[in-house]
């Protein structure tokens, strides 16, 4: 599950691939937990005094995406669906897989961004792979969580999470991971729901 004592370059990628998941923690909690700033303007003071129209997105928003596709980078480089060249996932991609399963849930109810949409699996492809990836192993189904149960263990845990993001997309999100929709908890529940 770790790399051998003696695996000098091993030890040196699960030291650098730590780093990078708490790194995107961080940014996961910014983005969450504190309330959202404007919109990000491309070049700072310099885009706002040329008149550069903003991204749309905040820099909390911004900061976090770009976290992911380091992530996806990552993940991209090697062979596998995994972050080392293994037929099987490692301690890393456990570590990983924990916070991220949180961050689907999160962004998609507080934020409206949804990691599993074809949009992002076409952003973030590796990502999605390595997701995939993992939801054909029996026992991490044993222990994955659905979004539910996660925006409402969350705020005991972090703190309350604050609205913000693609306000179209987060209403729908929401309502449909609580089941307010008027179609999502319908019985019986789909095998393949459309936000999970």
């Amino acid at each position: 599950m770790l790399p051998e004592q003696d695996d000098i370059k091993g030890l040196a990628k699960y030291d650098q691939l730590a780093r990078l998941e708490r790194e995107l923690f961080s940014w996961w909690c910014t983005l969450i937990f504190r309330p959202e700033g404007p919109p990000s303007l491309p070049g700072g003071l310099m885009g706002m005094l040329g008149g550069n129209k903003g991204s749309g997105i905040s820099g909390s928003m911004q900061g976090f995406l770009d976290c992911m596709s380091k992530v996806e980078k990552e993940l991209s480089s090697t062979s596998g669906p995994w972050f080392y060249k293994h037929e099987y996932p490692t301690m890393i991609d456990f570590v990983f897989v924990s916070h991220v399963e949180r961050m689907l849930a999160s962004c998609a109810y507080w934020k409206g961004l949804n990691l599993r949409s074809e949009e992002m699996k076409k952003k973030y492809p590796a990502v999605n792979l390595w997701l995939d990836s993992f939801e054909k192993k029996e026992y991490y189904l044993a222990f994955k969580s659905d979004y539910y149960t996660h925006v409402k263990d969350i705020p005991p845990q972090y703190g309350p999470g604050y609205d913000g993001g693609f306000e179209d997309q987060r209403e729908s999100y929401s309502k449909s991971i609580t089941g307010k929709d008027g179609k999502s908890w319908n019985l019986p529940l789909p095998h393949d729901d459309p936000v999970q």
